[in-house]
């Protein structure tokens, strides 16, 4: 296989040097095209070449075609390893716009009311005040894992405050009028006559004291 390539390959210089060689000992009356010639040789050099490849490979030792074959693994990989690394050098060269929420809490509000029960100067909490919740939503755009630009989409109260309710009190204990001094005037007897004593004594006459008058 080694002489059939060298042979060949040796036709082919003598030809592109002295073509004429080839013309004269052709016993063809027609002239042989140059190119015709060229391409056959061309050709038959490529089919020697992978014929030598074949015998070549044939023939080689199992270790230097597992180290050969290992090689080739180990280039295609780092081939396929910078190739992915281009691709993801490419992609963060791309701003990435993602939607996110942002949740804020919103503050209550306060008020107070009055309780005719409750005694005046002091205060009592009858509902306690809870904040809410306010639900935004973005469209934030990233360049390399910067944030370059955020636009607000929507903004809604996903959960409502609730009031806190403060009860202020205003009873007032009513004042008692003070206690008027009695004086006794008479009385009226068990007969139903009146008396003016207002003594041991009255009505002595009259069958006693049915009740005292007073003034």
């Amino acid at each position: 296989m080694i002489l059939t390539f060298i042979g060949l390959l040796v036709a082919l210089i003598l030809f592109l040097v002295k073509p004429h060689l080839l013309q004269k000992s052709n016993h063809i009356n027609k002239p042989v095209s140059r190119a015709v010639i060229l391409g056959i040789g061309v050709a038959a050099l490529l089919v020697a070449f992978m014929g030598y490849g074949s015998v070549l490979a044939a023939t080689e030792p199992a270790s230097v075609k597992q180290e050969r074959l290992n090689r080739q693994a180990v280039e295609q990989r780092a081939r396929e390893a910078a190739d992915t690394q281009q691709k993801r050098d490419e992609e963060a060269k791309k701003p990435v716009a993602k939607i996110e929420l942002k949740v804020e809490s919103v503050a209550f509000e306060s008020t107070e009311q009055q309780d005719t029960t409750l005694p005046k100067g002091q205060t009592r909490v009858a509902t306690e005040g809870v904040e809410g919740e306010r639900t935004i939503t973005s469209e934030v755009t990233y360049l390399q894992g910067k944030e370059v630009s955020r636009k607000e989409i929507k903004s809604e109260i996903t959960r409502s405050p609730i009031t806190k309710v403060t009860q202020i009190g205003t009873y007032e204990t009513p004042v008692s009028a003070p206690a008027q001094s009695m004086t006794r005037t008479g009385a009226i007897c068990n007969d139903g006559s009146p008396s003016s004593a207002t003594g041991r004594g009255a009505c002595s006459h009259h069958g006693g004291v049915a009740r005292w008058l007073y003034g």
